[in-house]
């Protein structure tokens, strides 16, 4: 019985070394497939067609990213296959046709360093020959003479000498400088260089069973950390009779440590690193972020006016990330960061299928990409507050503006077909209506100006008192009725002693507490609206009231 066991252990050893031993190795590198760009980090996924032998199969998938995150990996087969397991390893290949350049270049950078060397040398040599010559100067001791013969003769010694040291000496610095900057030149080239000449790649190793030979298809797709993507907008308005047109398009970097070559993307609010878990509901509080923003989430103090085109002349744009530009040792240079900054997104993500396919190199480098072009019916407003500016400002008010998938990030706006500014775009400050400025209107004049006969300071016994009137402007140099609203402001007083006195707003809405005026009008075409307002501020005598309202800018200085 014994005898019989220790057969049978045997035979079982042998058959199983001998079905390890018949494991079918698939080596194959294939290319990327798709690539889903969250807003930090993207998947990369992959299909293989594979020949399988019945039983076990070890698939060795090489050439994959450096930077994947090993819990990322997911392999799906048909129900015919079964995974048994998933390993990963970091292999590294030599890249010789960049050694060659890098041994030429360090070739190169020894030489000069050489030639510096030697020039510093001859420097030296020389600087102590002049100092030599100068201090021996003195010919002759104090009580013997020297003849003029003599003299003459020394003299011209010392300055034909002098003067070829000086020559040489300044041809060297010349000649140090030069080399000096080919070296930086040579060493920064060398420092790129470094980082590619070895080439990092992962290898996964995927050891499945199959129940029958076939031929199959597998999915691989695993997430990196260092690619993302981030929103951006053209909003287009060409007549305020016309609906908008809104650019949906974005920036995306690729810094995996593979090239993603003309491949299908799709963009992603999802979060790269969620799990498998149930996601956990969390209280909703309501409070009031208006205050903050200004119209329609447009935030305060983003816009600018400017005549200039906001993209380069390339095409490229710049984008948010910083290089350290000073020199550093060579092993410690490191590839160019993204920095990463908080935005807000709808908890409900989706996603935007690109329906062009797009080629982004691992260069950390971004790359423009067409979400999606809409036609937005909008209704139109003018603002003007004259009190600050003599414009009016057109605005574009959107009320389904939920259903646009909109993400937080800049807006660049054109007003018939010219560009005159950016701005930000921001849901979350978006109550019932999206409004978008598209900056001043010079077809319609604003003035606002002080009526002199009506306005007055005088003295009352112990009290001053002013009196202030003034009429605001609006005309309408368009072919169409125009609706407008325009906000002004009275003072309000801060203190007892002081006190404000309305004497005509002109039907305006008037608030207290604020002081702010707000009139709405439809000017026809040609039509000029006329807005009279006048207050009175009495005040103490000693009291010094400013009654202009004032801003802080920056100007030179000069002393």
């Amino acid at each position: 019985m014994k005898k019989y066991l220790i057969a049978l252990s045997l035979c079982a050893l042998f058959s199983a070394s001998s079905f390890a031993q018949k494991e079918n190795l698939i080596k194959l590198s294939p290319s990327v497939n798709d690539v889903i760009v969250y807003l930090t980090g993207a998947q990369i996924r992959y299909k293989v067609n594979v020949n399988l032998t019945q039983g076990r199969n070890l698939l060795v998938l090489s050439e994959m990213s450096p930077k994947l995150n090993p819990a990322s990996i997911r392999i799906t087969a048909d129900e015919n296959s079964t995974v048994l397991s998933v390993s990963n390893k970091i292999t590294s290949e030599a890249v010789d046709a960049e050694q060659v350049k890098l041994n030429r270049i360090n070739d190169s950078i020894k030489l000069v360093g050489k030639k510096i060397n030697a020039d510093t040398d001859e420097q030296n040599a020389l600087g102590i020959q002049k100092d030599l010559l100068i201090k021996n100067l003195s010919l002759g001791g104090q009580n013997t003479g020297v003849n003029v013969a003599e003299l003459q003769k020394a003299a011209d010694f010392y300055q034909t000498r002098i003067l070829e040291i000086n020559k040489r000496l300044t041809e060297l610095i010349g000649d140090g400088n030069t080399q000096a900057i080919l070296l930086v030149d040579l060493q920064s080239r060398a420092n790129k260089l470094e980082l590619t000449t070895k080439t990092q790649r992962t290898e996964i190793s995927v050891l499945l069973v199959s129940a029958k030979a076939q031929s199959t298809s597998l999915e691989i797709s695993y997430v990196v950390n260092d690619a993302g993507w981030m929103p951006y907008y053209d909003v287009k308005c060409t007549d305020i009779n016309q609906p908008i047109i809104l650019n949906y398009r974005a920036k995306a970097y690729n810094n995996s440590g593979i090239d993603w070559n003309d491949i299908p993307l799709t963009l992603s609010t999802a979060d790269a690193g969620l799990n498998i878990a149930v996601p956990i509901l969390q209280t909703w509080y309501l409070n009031n972020s208006y205050g903050a923003e200004g119209w329609g989430g447009l935030s305060k103090g983003n816009y600018q006016q400017t005549t200039t085109n906001a993209n380069n002349a390339d095409g490229t744009y710049a984008w948010d990330y910083e290089v350290n530009g000073k020199a550093q040792d060579r092993k410690q240079i490191q590839l160019q960061s993204v920095q990463l900054q908080q935005i807000s997104v709808p908890e409900l993500s989706f996603n935007f299928p690109i329906k062009a396919r797009y080629t982004i190199p691992s260069n950390a480098q971004p790359y423009i990409i067409d979400v999606e072009e809409r036609s937005i019916k909008a209704t139109y407003q003018y603002i003007a507050i004259p009190v600050l500016e003599k414009s009016a400002y057109l605005l574009a008010c959107i009320s389904d503006w939920e259903d646009l998938n909109l993400v937080e990030g800049n807006a660049n706006i054109y007003l018939d077909g010219t560009y005159v500014g950016q701005s930000y775009l921001n849901p979350n400050a978006i109550s019932d209506t999206l409004q978008i400025s598209f900056g001043k209107d010079s077809r319609i004049q604003v003035d606002r100006v002080k009526m002199k006969e009506y306005s007055s300071r005088t003295l009352m016994g112990s009290k001053r008192k002013g009196t202030y009137v003034y009429e605001i402007t609006i005309k309408n140099n368009h072919a169409t009725p125009i609706n407008i609203e325009v906000r002004d402001q009275l003072p309000v007083s801060s203190n007892q002693d002081i006190e404000v006195t309305v004497d005509q707003i002109s039907n305006a809405t008037h608030n207290p507490l604020t002081g702010f005026l707000d009139w709405n009008f439809v000017i026809d075409p040609g039509k000029v609206q006329t807005i009279k307002l006048g207050y009175t501020v009495k005040y103490p005598k000693n009291y010094t009231i400013p009654m202009k309202k004032m801003k802080q800018m920056e100007s030179p200085r000069f002393l």
